[in-house]
């Protein structure tokens, strides 16, 4: 088999993407580590973190991997493609050794993961003359112990949890149990999908955690101060609402604005942490310095104006007049005739979760403190857009309802598999019928499975059947009696011109042969019989005719041509003849 086309060699070497249906003796075990450790945590967070994939397969019926392919992804993160091998037997699996996927042994990144990750030995036995690869010996009893199959390395996420690198779409061959290399070609088989053991991937937060109060409650129009911890952290990044940002440590909000104000702080490691505090306003203005009872409430805001003194006393003061006295109401404008609850605050003045939205145009409660929220006070994880069970957080299909991973065939395309050979429809050049390993060899783009083999002439059963027909205008077809049962039992199709002419396979019209063209020549000696060398043009033309004596007739000059030597025989004779008679 000559490898012309790549991508169809690398099919036809590899023919990893087999049926799921058919039942392989053998399977590939798979495990991923990092450093040789099953879990890996992450310091400095977001950091890199360097991988292996080994393999080994369950048996040792059979004489070694002979190829295999696998998908990567991390979750929470995007990965680049992996390293080629550069030493081990892996080697031979890569180009030009080996064959691959077109990006090459690494695979290629596709929406963050990786695809086509892998390779195959050169089983083929295809040679630098027919493809510049793979050109590479075979190399057995590969994975019959573990072996390192793949290493790269990723950026892990910042963000503080538990992430997962895991291997999916797996397909692997080995090479048939007493092939030694002797025959044409490596003879492979499909083997089985074993034990995949995934990496966890840990991003600590940081270390001491965050925490986060404030100075108030306070007044209306007075200043609050926001105290961050612990100390000594390398950062810290305050936000709040109405646009509130900061980066010191204890900032001051002037004048205060209620609500959450939530700090981020950054640990020597670059590992994250964050903490809330919610900001209360009391009804004012007030005067900052009187508080008697020492309860951190100016005495303004719990007494009425001039009221009998003694701390707290009187009927209290409730100048937004929502039935909740101003010492213990948290929102001290409500709307005139607004419902409140206990804290003196309507469903307009609520953000129970501290999204930033109103609980009045909330549609997600509860939002998580580590996630933001959009327009509606929903988080990615409160969504699920498409309804598929799968939050938008961790559907990388967030639009498709019947996929949470983009596949072979990316979001908004189903992984059909018709014909159940490994390979969906829409990469797959031959859909409706089975063809694992993708062979092309016209390289028309229609598969060999799909592509009718030509088939020889039927004979015909009737006179004149157009099944007769060989589609060449230059013969007669015609149906043959041979065992003289009136019915035509084989083809014929001589050609329809005479000898001396051509067929003009254009049109299907007999032709007069073309006049001949003058031969080229140098001298006489290239010219045929009967022409001459023209020097003028070096063209051989005929021999020019003899000059002819005009005048007399033909006849005449033949008979001089002869009487001339004759007579001056005869006279010559004569006068000889009569020299010796006189002496």
């Amino acid at each position: 088999m000559k490898c012309i086309r790549k991508a169809a060699c690398f099919w036809a070497i590899l023919i990893l993407t087999v049926a799921q249906s058919r039942v392989a003796a053998t399977s590939l075990d798979i495990n991923l580590t990092s450093d040789g450790n099953s879990t890996v945590t992450v310091i400095p967070c977001g950091g890199a973190v360097d991988y292996e994939i080994t393999g080994v397969l369950s048996d040792t019926s059979n004489e070694g991997l002979a190829g295999f392919l696998l998908e990567l992804t991390l979750t929470g993160g995007a990965l680049a493609p992996a390293d080629a091998p550069t030493s081990g037997p892996i080697v031979n699996f890569d180009r030009p050794a080996g064959i691959t996927g077109p990006a090459g042994f690494g695979g290629a990144a596709v929406n963050g993961r990786l695809v086509q990750v892998g390779g195959a030995q050169n089983t083929l036995k295809n040679f630098a003359e027919n493809a510049p690869f793979p050109i590479g010996s075979v190399v057995t009893g590969v994975a019959h112990t573990e072996v390192v199959l793949v290493t790269g390395s990723f950026t892990a996420p910042v963000q503080p949890g538990t992430y997962t690198l895991s291997v999916s779409k797996l397909a692997a061959t080995v090479i048939k149990q007493g092939q030694d290399g002797s025959g044409a070609l490596w003879e492979t088989e499909p083997a089985g999908v074993g034990t995949i053991t995934n990496l966890p991937v840990i991003v600590p937060p940081a270390s001491p955690p965050a925490s986060a109060a404030n100075s108030g409650p306070a007044c209306i129009g007075q200043s609050v101060t926001l105290r961050g911890g612990p100390d000594g952290m390398a950062g810290y990044w305050w936000t709040g609402p109405g646009g509130f940002t900061s980066t010191q440590q204890n900032p001051m909000v002037s004048p205060a604005v209620r609500g959450a104000y939530t700090l981020t702080v950054i640990d020597a490691n670059n590992c994250l942490d964050t903490a809330r505090t919610t900001v209360e306003l009391m009804p004012g203005p007030c005067d900052p310095f009187v508080d008697a009872n020492s309860n951190g409430i100016p005495d303004e805001c719990e007494q009425p104006p001039g009221g009998g003194g003694g701390g707290g006393g009187g009927g209290g003061v409730d100048q937004d007049g929502d039935g909740v006295q101003d010492s213990l109401d948290r929102c001290a404008q409500t709307p005139v005739g607004a419902d409140v609850d206990s804290n003196g605050c309507a469903a307009s003045e609520r953000d129970s979760d501290g999204d930033g939205v109103n609980d009045s145009d909330d549609h997600c409660a509860g939002t998580p403190v580590t996630e933001p929220a959009d327009a509606n006070g929903c988080s990615c994880s409160q969504l699920d857009t498409d309804g598929d069970g799968a939050n938008n957080c961790v559907d990388a299909c967030p639009s498709d309802p019947n996929k949470v991973a983009p596949g072979a065939c990316d979001c908004g395309v189903p992984d059909t598999d018709t014909d159940s050979d490994g390979v969906p429809d829409c990469v797959d050049n031959c859909p409706g019928d089975p063809n694992p390993g993708q062979e092309d060899s016209d390289g028309n783009g229609v598969g060999d499975a799909c592509t009718p083999t030509p088939q020889p002439q039927p004979f015909c059963n009737v006179g004149g059947d157009a099944r007769c027909d060989d589609q060449n205008p230059c013969t007669v077809d015609t149906c043959v009696d041979n065992d003289g049962d009136g019915l035509g039992d084989a083809c014929e199709h001589p050609d329809k011109c005479a000898a001396d002419q051509t067929c003009n396979p254009d049109t299907g019209e007999c032709e007069e042969p073309p006049e001949p063209q003058p031969l080229p020549c140098n001298t006489h000696a290239d010219c045929p019989a009967g022409q001459l060398c023209n020097a003028d043009t070096n063209r051989c033309e005929d021999r020019p005719p003899r000059p002819r004596n005009t005048t007399g007739c033909g006849i005449f000059n033949g008979f001089a041509l002869i009487a001339f030597p004759l007579t001056l025989f005869l006279w010559t004779g004569f006068r000889f003849h009569s020299r010796r008679r006189s002496r």
